[in-house]
């Protein structure tokens, strides 16, 4: 299994993806990163709110975007249910 983590595919996409590449077997191709040809295939998705940025490129904006936009009563609420698998993962825990 390989553990590809959103925050290192934001801050190194074309490291992270030749690590995909390589791990399923194929060959990186240096244009994965700015290809369109999938833009005709995606026009509905454009009048979707939740895939806004889906024709932007990799960015680091939305790093720590869910901790920001939590009130803290969402917090309290997801705690107990993720707080023991993100120290697992190596993240911090959720602060209220």
């Amino acid at each position: 299994m390989l553990e590809v983590r959103y925050e290192d595919l934001c801050r190194e996409p074309e490291q992270t993806l030749k690590d995909v590449f390589q791990f399923v077997g194929l060959a990186y191709d240096n244009d994965v990163l700015s290809r369109t040809d999938h833009y005709d295939e995606m026009q509905e998705a454009q009048s979707v709110s939740h895939y806004e940025n889906a024709f932007e490129s990799i960015s680091t904006e939305s790093i720590g975007k869910g901790r920001r936009n939590l009130t803290s009563a969402q917090k309290e609420k997801v705690a107990p249910v993720i707080g023991e698998e993100l120290l697992r993962q190596g993240y911090d825990p959720v602060r209220v």
